[in-house]
């Protein structure tokens, strides 16, 4: 443990007098991270303009030379080897090390290290949420939340290790998953889902399929069973291999605004209106399935749709994939929640240009139906 203070080296390099004093506040010297003009001159009962003059002068009056500076090395050296993490549990460090009186701020190391000729190893950047220590470039630091956003975009979810990998060859740098933890942890719209697992979200990323698909569920069935919930998610062919454990599922759940947990049940609300969530193509098929009031025959399903004008691709496409569609034996079909929710209210708002066609076959007049 060294004798000396940081506080105190810092002052004495810059001439340890009374100007010395408000110079060292002024830049941050003595640990507090520094201040304005017009503070430091409140401070010292002194204009701001008058601490403006005595900063110039202390500055000129220093040695132009690298002087030595033992203590201040040795708090480069210290964060250099704590590096990375947050600034907020390496400053306290420096007082339990000894190097100096207080928790010392790092914006006023890396000051005093330009002013005096002492390299520096890392990078101090500060987030929505938080202060990093790194050696990465501000680029580097970029590529980390853009990895975050696209994977959040494409999969609705995300784990360190899916980040990491989407940042082996662009930026290896980067890919530590602890530092990648760190940068994202920072930012404001970060949440995680299972931290010992790593999942996490982005809440502020606007397309997220997972919770479309959520969304699209409880607009037909409100509330609705987990378990139903878990398998109208994981028709997503984008999920299927990298599908989150219900567990996860669950927490998004109830990190989801408007949302709520009860039990085996999730509930929207407000509810929510099912022709802001659902295409045309799935809007027909709640409509059918809703009027046939339980399973239906998959091909009747794919008459009745068709005898509609709905493109076959596009048909064919949302029986295997929509979420609002629950697959049963004997190639029958139901809507998700059947037997649990009511029938979703195809009366509520604009009503769908599918109502007046001619129903197929052996199913419910949707005429009748919506009488």
């Amino acid at each position: 443990m060294l004798n000396q203070a940081l506080e105190s080296e810092l002052l004495a390099l810059l001439g340890g007098d009374e100007k010395a004093r408000i110079a060292s506040r002024y830049c941050g010297f003595d640990g507090l991270g520094g201040t304005t003009l017009q503070a430091a001159g409140a401070e010292f009962g002194i204009t701001a303009e008058r601490v403006r003059q005595i900063v110039g002068e202390v500055m000129r009056r220093r040695s132009p030379a690298s002087p030595p500076a033992p203590i201040l090395i040795g708090a480069i050296s210290f964060i250099a080897a704590n590096a990375p993490g947050f600034a907020d549990d390496i400053e306290p460090k420096l007082q339990s090390a000894g190097l100096s009186s207080l928790p010392f701020r790092i914006e006023g190391i890396l000051r005093a290290a330009e002013l005096f000729g002492k390299p520096v190893p890392f990078s101090l950047t500060e987030t929505q949420r938080a202060r990093l220590v790194h050696s990465f470039s501000p680029q580097f630091l970029d590529a980390i939340v853009n990895a975050a956003r696209r994977t959040i975009e494409r999969l609705g979810l995300a784990t360190l290790r899916s980040v990491s990998t989407a940042l082996a060859d662009a930026a290896p740098e980067a890919a530590d998953r602890g530092f990648i933890a760190d940068v994202l942890s920072g930012a404001g719209d970060f949440r995680w889902l299972d931290q010992y697992s790593e999942w996490f979200w982005l809440p502020a990323v606007p397309r997220n399929p997972v919770v479309r698909r959520i969304r699209k569920i409880l607009a037909v069935a409100n509330p609705v069973r987990f378990t139903e919930l878990c398998a109208g998610v994981a028709r997503e062919y984008r999920l299927q291999s990298e599908s989150p454990p219900p567990a996860v599922l669950l927490e998004l759940c109830r990190q989801i605004p408007g949302m709520r947990v009860a039990g085996e049940f999730v509930e929207a609300d407000p509810r929510i209106d099912l022709r802001e969530v659902l295409g045309e193509v799935e809007q027909a098929i709640v409509e059918l399935l809703a009027a046939q009031g339980g399973p239906m025959r998959r091909a009747d399903l794919a008459a009745g749709c068709l005898e509609r004008g709905l493109n076959r691709s596009s048909f064919y496409s949302a029986l295997k994939h929509s979420p609002v569609i629950a697959l049963l034996p004997a190639n029958q079909v139901q809507l998700v929640g059947a037997g649990i929710a009511p029938p979703p209210d195809l009366n509520a708002g604009k009503r769908s240009k599918y109502f007046h066609a001619k129903p197929h076959g052996h199913n419910l007049s949707l005429r009748k139906w919506m009488a």
